[in-house]
């Protein structure tokens, strides 16, 4: 989470944008601590009404301070600045709290398997999408920001992933069969979502990668970006199903 924002920081200064590192670091782990918290709170205790309070006073004098903050430090571009701190907070800190909140079954259980399948409905979402791609692709999906995907490599990934739903199921359970191919298919929009994002802001900024941190790869938020937009997605629908 914190290498993703140091590379989600270095991004915006390449467009002269210079969001509040300080406030990023605190909220963005209040946040993610939170939805762990809250997530494990709900299932022993029930939510308490003074823990919501605290919390939400954490997060508003952070804000506040982040406004006052912004009045010292005349920038050329405050409202930039503030709106791509706060943007942090809803491309990284929720969801990786959301991916390990996941973990947690609604007896308080632990059921790694659910984050593994995110990846797995990921990785056969590329993977549909890379061969289906080359075999029939022809009309692009989003040529401004991403000229390598097409509408039939997308359709590809919706099917890959959806398959997956079969194993899902299988091994899982929980609930329908139909349900698991639903959530794979949405899992595959939201992956394809999060990659055109991460292409879109690295185009704006005009660099390759997002970072270097994993050689030949790139950064954090260039082998994660797909799962950062699918992951909130992936634990509404598991809410919502099971």
């Amino acid at each position: 989470m914190f290498v993703g924002l140091f590379e989600f920081n270095k991004i915006q200064h390449k467009l002269s944008i210079k969001p509040n590192f300080p406030f990023m670091a605190i909220t963005n782990l209040l946040v993610f601590g939170a939805c762990i918290y809250f997530q494990l709170t709900e299932i022993m205790l029930g939510i308490s009404k003074n823990d919501v309070f605290w919390f939400s006073v954490m997060m508003l004098s952070c804000v506040c301070l982040l406004f006052i903050s912004e009045l010292f430090r005349a920038s050329e571009k405050p409202i930039e600045n503030i709106a791509t701190s706060l943007l942090s907070l809803f491309y990284i800190g929720i969801p990786c709290g959301l991916l390990v909140s996941i973990s947690i079954g609604n007896e308080g259980d632990y059921l790694p398997w659910n984050v593994l399948y995110l990846f797995f409905f990921i990785w056969a979402s590329d993977t549909g999408a890379y061969f289906s791609g080359r075999a029939f692709g022809k009309h692009k999906l989003f040529e401004r920001i991403s000229p390598n995907k097409t509408i039939e490599g997308f359709i590809g990934s919706l099917l890959a992933s959806a398959l997956v739903g079969i194993a899902a199921h299988h091994f899982l359970g929980g609930i329908s069969l139909i349900s698991w191919m639903c959530i794979g298919a949405f899992v595959s929009i939201t992956s394809t979502l999060g990659d055109l994002f991460e292409s879109m802001l690295k185009r704006q900024s005009d660099i390759k990668d997002s970072g270097n941190i994993l050689p030949g790869h790139g950064g954090i938020l260039d082998r994660f970006d797909s799962t950062l937009i699918s992951a909130p997605i992936y634990w509404v629908l598991l809410h919502v199903f099971m």
